[in-house]
């Protein structure tokens, strides 16, 4: 089995109430009042670039 990498973003706000993918591996989380709430990138490996360290990313 292929492990797969996963980079989420959760950001400080109120709860978590639906998900959208907007499209494959792409997910965005929302708040009651469609806020987003999470961002989860599913094989980012595979989206971001060769030399990119998810270890270190940091959100401004």
């Amino acid at each position: 089995m292929q492990r797969q990498t996963r980079c989420t973003c959760v950001l400080p706000t109120p709860p978590w109430w639906g998900s959208e993918e907007l499209r494959p591996g792409l997910i965005l989380d929302f708040d009651a009042d469609g806020r987003i709430v999470a961002v989860e990138i599913l094989g980012a490996s595979e989206h971001l670039s060769s030399d990119a360290d998810l270890r270190h990313m940091t959100v401004a």
